[in-house]
């Protein structure tokens, strides 16, 4: 789901997102993304970290920057 906001500016120029993923039962939920060209953040405890090889341990918010 496309949400809105940023609770701090993550690194580069937002291409994409914000995009919250949400799930109503207890996680973890980890999956995978490609995303060309791009580069794939989650926010997490506080910051933008960025999601290696785009496989996310776990749901959240996330980002696509340049």
């Amino acid at each position: 789901m496309e949400t809105f906001g940023f609770a701090s500016e993550p690194t580069g120029v937002v291409r994409s997102g914000p995009y919250g993923i949400f799930a109503s039962g207890a996680g973890p939920y980890p999956g995978k993304v490609t995303m060309t060209g791009a580069k794939l953040f989650v926010y997490k405890a506080g910051a933008w970290i960025e999601v290696v090889s785009g496989e996310s341990s776990d749901i959240g918010i996330f980002v696509a920057t340049d």
